[in-house]
């Protein structure tokens, strides 16, 4: 299996009314090689139900997980630790569960990548 260019790790936590926007904005982009690595830290509304049911109506490469139950809540940043050890990809990018990236923000980076090896890790604020 080849691994994808960017691994998108969302943290989730009773997301239900942005989620599908926020995972919508991500399966848009124009550059198509990512997988998308939902994390549901204990929600409490449906965000988990309706994130997987989206990942499944639009065959996302990915996965979206919930915590067990037993384990206790672990904040944005535990769900994000956890996100990046499931991911596959060469980079890493974080999106929070009601947040939106622009169309062509892969299609951007991947274009400063490739012409920048050298390049390790970035920020941006946009």
């Amino acid at each position: 299996m080849l691994k994808p260019f960017f691994s998108v790790i969302i943290p989730c936590y009773n997301s239900e009314d942005y989620i599908v926007e926020t995972l919508e904005s991500v399966r848009m982009q124009s550059y198509k090689d990512f997988e998308i690595v939902l994390v549901d830290d204990h929600s409490t509304d449906n965000s988990f139900e309706i994130a997987n049911q989206y990942f499944l109506d639009h065959k996302l490469s990915g996965i979206c997980v919930k915590k067990d139950l037993s384990a206790y809540p672990k904040g944005v940043s535990g769900a994000r630790n956890q996100g990046i050890d499931q991911s596959n990809g060469h980079w890493i990018c974080f999106l929070d569960s009601d947040d939106l990236f622009v169309q062509d923000k892969f299609a951007y980076f991947q274009q400063i990548i490739s012409a920048n090896e050298s390049i390790q890790a970035f920020h941006h604020a946009v």
